[in-house]
């Protein structure tokens, strides 16, 4: 679970919330760097959550070391109950608010 929220500047000022589509054609394009990979994260909606039993699975993050996850997050949603975390050796530049497992 990504569980405390974070900013990281290097995530600021970009948009959020790509479609699978849109994603797909950003990994072909991506361009490599030193210190990010892009992640493909699904996130899971429980009954408590403020989106009720939906799979979003268009949200992307980063992943700057095998112990930091950083998921983007739209500001709008919650904190869901499940989040699983997907690794594409690529980067599309995105994000504005974060989650992070830190």
């Amino acid at each position: 679970m990504l569980n405390s929220f974070a900013q990281h500047d290097y995530l600021q000022g970009i948009p959020v919330a790509l479609t699978a589509a849109k994603a797909s054609e950003g990994l072909r394009d991506a361009r490599r760097g030193p210190t990010k990979a892009l992640l493909f994260v699904e996130v899971i909606h429980g009954p408590n959550d403020q989106v009720q039993q939906r799979t979003e699975s268009q949200l992307f993050g980063y992943q700057r070391s095998r112990d930091d996850v950083v998921a983007v997050v739209p500001p709008w949603r919650r904190t869901p109950t499940e989040v699983r975390v997907y690794n594409f050796d690529a980067i599309l530049p995105m994000g504005l608010l974060v989650y992070s497992e830190k």
